[in-house]
């Protein structure tokens, strides 16, 4: 049972945001394959595809920030980090991570108190039966996620530095090289 519980909570780990962003847009593919469809050959477009089209690709966005934190393909710039020594760049690391921490911690709560304000507004979306405040919910969950993932780097350049791993392996590894 253990065994069990921790594939799944590893196949969280890894896969959540590539699993949610994969099936997002295939399904953006293919409403708007039928929005084409109903347009072109009906004469007649399906009034909610485009509207569903659009809130999936603000979930997707929003989930994939955390795959990006993740991976380390988030904007960064990188003049000031190259000219450090590899153990100061991961303390530069660790100082930007808190620094974004902050800022993620600033978004979820904002966002937080708009799906508040949204939500006692009762307002649906305009051609789907949802609440609004459901299409809202991605950008606190999309921040909760970059928080948590984040924390896992920080973590993990802490465990490097602990382990004196931060050598030309330890970088390359890092960047997700070899």
């Amino acid at each position: 049972m253990k065994e069990s519980v921790k594939k799944v909570i590893q196949w969280v780990d890894d896969k959540l945001e590539v699993f949610i962003g994969a099936v997002f847009l295939a399904l953006m593919v293919v409403f708007t394959t039928l929005q084409i469809v109903g347009r072109y050959l009906f004469s007649t477009p399906f009034p909610w595809t485009e509207e569903m089209t659009r809130y999936m690709f603000v979930w997707m966005v929003f989930i994939s920030i955390g795959y990006a934190v993740k991976t380390g393909e988030h904007i960064r710039i990188t003049f000031v980090r190259s000219l450090l020594r590899p153990v100061l760049r991961l303390c530069l690391d660790i100082v930007c991570n808190i620094l974004c921490f902050g800022f993620s911690i600033i978004c979820m709560s904002e966002g937080y108190k708009l799906l508040s304000i949204i939500r006692q507004g009762g307002q649906t979306a305009v051609s789907l039966p949802i609440p609004m405040w459901l299409l809202y919910l991605v950008m606190p969950l999309g921040f909760l996620l970059v928080c948590i993932r984040l924390v896992q780097c920080t973590v993990g350049i802490v465990g490097q530095i602990r382990k004196g791993e931060y050598g030309a392996d330890a970088i390359e590894k890092e960047k997700g090289g070899a």
